[in-house]
């Protein structure tokens, strides 16, 4: 099975020439954040690789193929929002997973923090992160 080492080694690899789009920061330094706020291997694993599927030519079958477990594959999946989902039935979706529902939500804290939304990102944020963190 793939360690946090090794998944930290792809993504960087695979983020490699990406950068924040307000800060100009490397875009690894991201899913690193993200990563950083959990210390269980699965949280930190699929954290670190939770954009790689979205932003770069990584597949889930390359996971798969690298030795990737099967739940943690799940688990990306899910937190890579499809072309045909609106985002409300996303964030609903994901809800239902703790490891991505945990996982989304230090993604939307970051990129709140870090990386200044548009007014209508900011309001979808902070819409997605009182779903997530609500019963409804």
């Amino acid at each position: 099975m793939m360690n946090y080492k090794e998944a930290l080694e792809l993504a960087a690899e695979k983020h490699k020439g990406q950068f924040r789009k307000i800060s100009g920061e490397k875009y690894i330094s991201h899913p690193i954040a993200i990563a950083n706020k959990f210390t269980d291997e699965k949280h930190k694993i699929v954290a670190i690789l939770h954009d790689t599927i979205e932003d770069t030519d990584l597949t889930l079958q390359d996971l798969q193929n690298l030795g990737l477990d099967e739940k943690l594959i799940f688990y990306i999946d899910l937190l890579t929002r499809k072309d045909n989902q609106t985002y409300l039935d996303y964030i609903l979706y994901l809800k239902q997973y703790q490891i991505p529902r945990e996982i989304k939500i230090e993604d939307l804290k970051h990129n709140l923090s870090d990386n200044p939304p548009t007014k209508c990102q900011k309001d979808k944020y902070l819409m997605a992160l009182f779903i997530l963190n609500n019963k409804l």
